[in-house]
């Protein structure tokens, strides 16, 4: 069921711009300040566009290897200052040769599609190969631009509040890992922006919108998810339970299942394809693009997989990989921090987020994204673990694509723990500034941890460094740095001023609601 919200005010659409903006330009600062393939498989998924934007299509799982140009890419970092490199296409006109297994073609190609048209229409060949990757960068920056905004909305419709909404955008800019995943050349960044249009379609169906149209696009942005990343795959579940409550108590049962029916059968026409080739070709859903590497290995001699293990590994791996360990795992934020924002985010959600009360159907459908997140990650893991005797794949991005229905959860259970609406504003204030200076202090995490060798320190060879390989120069990092500056201000002003002026339009709302007419 809806729960009815004020009307969007002027003051609320220039603190969601300004929230948005902001994280525009965290995006921005982190796709010039990571150091070019420092980010999870960035090699691997930079070689495969250009794969395909050679034309040389989509090579069966594990049978893709890296071109010499790429391998060449990667050993100039650091070594030529970038203004003085090679374009691409020289590269590639010297390194013919090809080396390693590139396992990226257990993936969709979708991303890789898209990522090579791009190249095409900045005529990659003739960029310096600094370039090609910060367009891809930028590229996939500008894939998961919108999150504050769909994370805004989706909490507005989930709760009614304005307030409520607010910090859920906000919230976005307190996991810096996004902002650093989100400004990389990978097929992560697709597969958030569809999984975040799910969730704000899902929520709309499931709380009473039961027009056709919405369902149709709930339906297109599924089958875009599923054919992103098979950590998609979770957001199925999540549309059917969505689909059939749609309409309760308004349409009969058999129309509603006959409707989450219709939405999983678009979605599975327009993602499901590639799913099914896997399981006719390769007889698995995922085939293993590492099998050459890493090969199965079974027990022996009595020896078992050890939980107290895995479930350690898990923990220790997936907390701090959420919220920020940047570069490929390398520097983490402080323990205390993500352990911290882990527990209360986790504990926020499991006490208060599932009490009885209109949005308690909504909370219920929209948990199952998240829910099968964990448990197909954890199921992998331990899998995986069980045949080859090497416990891997902890990432907590790959949580990622459900980080709104993540923020709306948490926004709905903070909101029903805060009873008075002075309350309630004050801890939107709290969660907003919190917010804005971990967006910060990620940034600073990954400076010392890239450019002065995890030093709490800026120093001239540190920021000589930085200015000498980054793809903009230190003229562009520190107009950069200023402007995002500028703009964290902004947006916490203007949301600190918007916050209880929301609370006290939704209380005047509600009390609006009561009087009889």
């Amino acid at each position: 069921m809806a729960i009815d919200a004020p009307p969007i005010t002027r003051r609320e659409r220039i603190a969601v711009v300004a929230l948005t903006v902001a994280f525009g330009l965290v995006l921005a600062l982190w796709a010039v300040l990571t150091p070019l393939f420092h980010t999870p498989d960035e090699a691997a998924h930079v070689d495969a566009v250009v794969h395909v934007a050679r034309g040389d299509g989509w090579a069966a799982p594990g049978h893709l290897r890296y071109e010499g140009a790429t391998v060449q890419a990667q050993a100039l970092v650091g070594h030529v200052p970038t203004d003085q490199g090679p374009t691409w296409g020289a590269l590639e006109r010297r390194y013919t040769h090809e080396t390693g297994v590139n396992q990226m073609t257990q993936h969709p190609p979708t991303y890789y599609v898209l990522a090579a048209g791009v190249l095409h229409l900045v005529h990659y060949e003739h960029l310096r190969f600094d370039l090609v990757v910060l367009t891809l960068r930028l590229f996939d920056a500008l894939l998961v631009l919108a999150l504050p905004l769909l994370a805004w909305a989706t909490t507005r419709r989930l709760t009614g509040s304005p307030a409520a909404a607010l910090v859920g955008g906000a919230a976005v800019l307190a996991v810096p890992q996004v902002a650093q995943i989100g400004a990389s050349a990978s097929n992560d960044p697709l597969v958030m922006l569809a999984g975040a249009l799910v969730t704000w379609l899902g929520v709309r169906v499931v709380t009473g919108d039961v027009r056709r149209r919405t369902l149709l696009a709930l339906s297109v942005a599924l089958g875009l998810t599923v054919a992103s990343k098979a950590t998609g795959l979770p957001a199925i579940p999540f549309v059917a339970v969505a689909a059939f409550w749609s309409g309760v108590g308004v349409l009969r049962p058999v129309v509603r299942a006959v409707r989450a029916l219709v939405a999983l059968a678009v979605a599975g026409v327009l993602g499901g394809w590639w799913w099914l080739h896997n399981i006719v070709v390769y007889h698995a859903l995922q085939p293993n693009g590492l099998i050459a590497l890493r090969p199965d290995e079974p027990w022996t001699g009595g020896a078992t997989p050890n939980f107290g293990q895995f479930f350690n590994s898990e923990w220790t791996g997936l907390g701090p990989t959420f919220w920020g360990d940047f570069g490929r795992a390398q520097f983490p934020m402080t323990p205390v921090l993500t352990d911290l924002l882990t527990i209360v985010g986790i504990g926020g959600i499991v006490v208060w987020g599932f009490r009885r009360g209109p949005a308690l159907r909504s909370a219920i459908a929209l948990a199952v994204f998240p829910a099968f997140l964990v448990a197909t990650q954890l199921l992998n893991n331990w899998q995986s673990y069980d045949r080859t005797q090497f416990i891997g794949g902890v990432q907590g991005r790959y949580f990622f694509p459900g980080i709104v229905a993540l923020v709306a959860l948490s926004a709905l259970a903070w909101r029903r723990a805060v009873l008075t609406p002075a309350g309630r504003a004050r801890f939107g204030r709290v969660a907003l500034v919190t917010a804005v200076l971990v967006a910060a202090y990620g940034v600073t995490v990954g400076y010392r941890g890239f450019w002065e060798k995890n030093q709490f320190l800026v120093t001239q060879d540190g920021l000589h460094r930085l200015a000498s390989v980054s793809p903009v120069g230190g003229a562009g990092v520190t107009v950069l740095t200023v402007l995002l500056g500028v703009a964290l201000v902004a947006a916490a002003v203007t949301t600190w001023w918007a916050i209880p002026a929301a609370a006290a339009a939704r209380t005047r709302a509600a009390r609006s609601e009561e009087v009889p007419v």
